[in-house]
C-alpha cells in the first residue's frame, strides 16, 4: 500500500482515494482466510468512500478506476457465492458420512443376524445377494469338494411327556451350540431335525477336515461325559452347500456324502434297537 501511495503520476498517484481503491483489491486477493461477508463490506468500504469522494469533488472517474471497482465487487459478490457452495458441499459432505455410517452399522446388525441362521462363510456372499434385490437366478450354491458331515442323535430315554421332552432337547441343543462355539469353526451346525441336529465342516481353510472329524466326536465323548447320550452318524466327501428360499432363508447341504452320513446314523440307531 505504500509503495502505491509513493509512486508518482501512476493510475494511483497519491491520492489517498486512490490508494483505497487499490487496496479495495488486495482486500479481496490477499486475505483468503477473511469470512467473506465481511470482505464485502470492506469492499465496500473501500469502493464506496472513494466514489464519494469523487463525486463530492467533481472528479471525473476514470474508466480504469470504474473497471476495479467493478471488478472489486464482482470478485466480493463471488465470493458469497462460493462460501454458499462451499457451505452446501459441507452439508453433503457430513449427511454422506452419516448415511455411510448408517450403512455399516446396518451392515453389522445385519452380520450379527445372519451369524445365528447361516455358517460365517455364506455370510459375506448372501448380504451382496440381499443387496443386489435377492435375485432367485442367482441364488447362493457352492460345491465344496472335501467336507465332514455329522449327525448327532440325541437319546430321549424312556417314555414322557412333550414338556419334558422339550426341556431334555432344549438342554442338549443348548450343549451342543456351546461345544460347537467352543471349537471355533472346526465344524458349524447346520440344521435341527426334532432330536437330531446336523454339523459340517470344516469351512474355515484354517482347519483341515481331519480337523472338523476330530472335533465331531470330541464334542460327541464330551456329551456322554455330561450325560448327554447322542447316537453319532459321521462321513466326508463333496456336499453342495446352498441357500434356499426367499421369504425364509435356510442354508443347507446336498450330496451323497449327506446320505452316507444318515444312513450310519440310522444303522447305528436300528442295531441299538
Amino acid at each position: 500500500i505504500i509503495a502505491v501511495g509513493i509512486i508518482s503520476d501512476s493510475l494511483v498517484g497519491n491520492d489517498v482515494s486512490y490508494i483505497m481503491v487499490a487496496f479495495s483489491v488486495i482486500t479481496v486477493l490477499c486475505l483468503p482466510h477473511v469470512h467473506c461477508s465481511l470482505k464485502l463490506v470492506l469492499s465496500l468500504i473501500f469502493v464506496g468512500i472513494p466514489m464519494a469522494y469523487f463525486s463530492y469533488n467533481s472528479i471525473q472517474i476514470t474508466v480504469a478506476i470504474a473497471v476495479i471497482c467493478a471488478v472489486n465487487l464482482v470478485s466480493a459478490a463471488s465470493d458469497i457465492a462460493l462460501e454458499k457452495m462451499s457451505r452446501q458441499g459441507f452439508i453433503e459432505t457430513v449427511v454422506a458420512g452419516l448415511q455411510h455410517d448408517q450403512q455399516i452399522q446396518r451392515e453389522k446388525e445385519q452380520r450379527a443376524l445372519l451369524e445365528a441362521v447361516v455358517p460365517s462363510h455364506v455370510i459375506t456372499p448372501l448380504q451382496k445377494w440381499l443387496s443386489d434385490g435377492m435375485n432367485i437366478e442367482k441364488s447362493i450354491a457352492q460345491t465344496i469338494p472335501s467336507s465332514a458331515v455329522g449327525f448327532f442323535h440325541i437319546e430321549l430315554g424312556e417314555a414322557c411327556s412333550a414338556s419334558e421332552q422339550f426341556e431334555r432337547l432344549s438342554s442338549a441343543h443348548n450343549s451342543i451350540d456351546e461345544m460347537i462355539l467352543q471349537e471355533s469353526g472346526r465344524f458349524d451346525k447346520i440344521k435341527t431335525i426334532g432330536d437330531k441336529v446336523m454339523v459340517a465342516g470344516s469351512f474355515n481353510p484354517s482347519y483341515t477336515q481331519a480337523a472338523a472329524c476330530t472335533a465331531m466326536v470330541r464334542c460327541a465323548i464330551r456329551l456322554w461325559l455330561g450325560n448327554v447320550p447322542v447316537t453319532c452318524g459321521f462321513h466326508v466327501g463333496e456336499v453342495i452347500g446352498a441357500v434356499q428360499g426367499i421369504a425364509r432363508l435356510c442354508y443347507d447341504i446336498f450330496g451323497d456324502t449327506v446320505n452316507v452320513a444318515s444312513r450310519v446314523l440310522t444303522t447305528l440307531m436300528n442295531d441299538e434297537r
